[in-house]
């Protein structure tokens, strides 16, 4: 069976109980969530106090994205033995503003203290490094190239590649993603229904995932939350 999993969005996790209230909206739709970890730089509630505040009503899967950029190394350690010991069992470790790159150094304690860690997709060397060390999952950049997810398969990798789309049903919204730096796909950008386009997108990517033997899940990031459970329908009824 495939998995959905959603982000939940940065503006949601500012506020517990509006973030509380996004978990139980979507639950039943998706396979699990990913708490981010000061996405560009935003401040949001931390994610252990987020997740000691929702333990006991949400048994789901449950991620935590950890910015190592933005804590040096003996914070970073701290911090996943926090979230270990909070139950936390799946750790996502991105870069973050850092330019040296400490997702490398981290991984392997990181292994010690979470049943599966992820992390991005990088270049062949650092995706073989990345395997290695013990990386039990990948999650892609939005709209990924499928020589990426290939990449995986041809370094022997066999664990789960999430793959990264953006949830939306707007054509005004191409264009700030545009505007931030994201390259939207051609089909996407000229089509009158950019939101189907986009999921169409991301169920042949699933496809050619699982063909190069991978277990492949969606990763949904939520632009437009008003819309987002018909466009989670839509998906899940292809799926």
């Amino acid at each position: 069976m495939r998995s959905v999993i959603a982000e939940i969005p940065p503006h949601y996790i500012k506020s517990i109980d509006a973030s509380y209230h996004f978990i139980s909206n979507f639950s039943n739709l998706v396979s699990g969530f990913n708490l981010t970890d000061m996405p560009l730089g935003r401040v949001t509630v931390d994610n252990c106090a987020f997740i000691s505040g929702i333990k006991g009503s949400y048994t789901g899967r449950l991620i935590s994205t950890i910015s190592v950029g933005h804590r040096d190394i003996p914070a970073n350690r701290s911090y996943m033995r926090g979230l270990s010991v909070l139950g936390v069992r799946e750790m996502l470790l991105v870069q973050g503003p850092s330019r040296a790159s400490r997702v490398s150094e981290l991984l392997p304690y990181a292994v010690k203290y979470a049943d599966r860690v992820g992390t991005a997709i990088s270049s062949e060397n650092k995706t073989r490094e990345r395997i290695a060390s013990g990386v039990g999952f990948f999650v892609t950049q939005m709209y990924p190239r499928e020589d990426d997810i290939l990449m995986l398969g041809r370094l022997g990798f066999s664990g789960e590649v999430m793959i990264s789309v953006p949830a939306f049903d707007d054509k005004g919204t191409i264009i700030k993603l545009s505007e931030k730096g994201f390259l939207v796909p051609e089909s996407v950008a000229a089509s009158d229904d950019p939101g189907s386009a986009t999921r169409r997108i991301l169920l042949g990517l699933i496809s050619r995932a699982e063909g190069a033997g991978l277990t492949a899940s969606a990763y949904v990031v939520p632009l437009r939350v008003s819309t987002l459970q018909k466009w989670l329908e839509d998906l899940i009824k292809n799926m």
